[in-house]
């Protein structure tokens, strides 16, 4: 049976990745990652720091040939963790790094601007970039999520929403995040329908989850 490591954590010292066939030791596996992977990490980052699309545009065809030797290797099965943990975490990171002090309008309109270079520019890049994947169909969930849990989920928006006027462009970033649902739900997930709860008026959740004001 084929062992797949958590996404939450790295292989210890210890460990060894198990794929078919073949067992990967923890040096293959860091080879692996610190090879084709180091510079998809590095162009991703290097995207969320600038915002710059051109460049990156340039570097397409060489970022989708390391994706695809990657993906068609035994070790393409662990390409989402390393989406999901070593790059899209530290990109979040950037994308809030602005929004740390803020509060009231201040944040809703910093939020607003973030979420609008984040999905109109930067997610479409990064599905570009990933295209070559058998888990491409999974980019668009992940990043968002990732974006509600690290991004929105990390500032004072539950304390601020209701005190404020919310734009339209506010307000389709969280019934966008709302559509993705996590099975069983999250407490990130619970969080965000208390604050469409506050941000909508009616809002009626699609999910069966029923939260209750407190």
């Amino acid at each position: 049976k084929m062992a797949v490591p958590p996404l939450n954590r790295s292989p210890s010292d210890s460990e060894s990745y198990v794929t078919v066939g073949r067992r990967y030791s923890l040096q293959e596996y860091k080879q692996y990652k610190d090879e084709d992977w180091k510079v998809v990490q590095n162009s991703l980052t290097r995207l969320f720091q600038t915002g710059k699309l051109t460049e990156m545009n340039q570097d397409l065809p060489a970022l989708h040939e390391r994706i695809s030797k990657l993906s068609n290797s035994d070790l393409g099965q662990f390409l989402p963790e390393f989406f999901q943990k070593h790059a899209l975490n530290k990109c979040m990171i950037i994308l809030r790094h602005d929004l740390k002090e803020c509060k009231g309008l201040e944040l809703i309109e910093k939020l607003e601007d973030v979420w609008i270079l984040f999905y109109t520019q930067l997610l479409p890049i990064v599905e570009a970039i990933f295209a070559p994947t058998e888990f491409y169909g999974q980019i668009r969930s992940i990043a968002l999520t990732s974006f509600r849990d690290h991004v929105l989920l990390r500032t004072a928006i539950e304390d601020t929403v209701g005190d404020v006027q919310l734009s339209p462009r506010f307000r389709q970033m969280l019934l966008v995040l709302q559509s993705i649902v996590d099975s069983p739900p999250s407490k990130q997930f619970q969080q965000l329908i208390k604050i469409l709860n506050k941000a909508l008026d009616p809002y009626i959740c699609l999910t069966s989850l029923n939260v209750s004001e407190k």
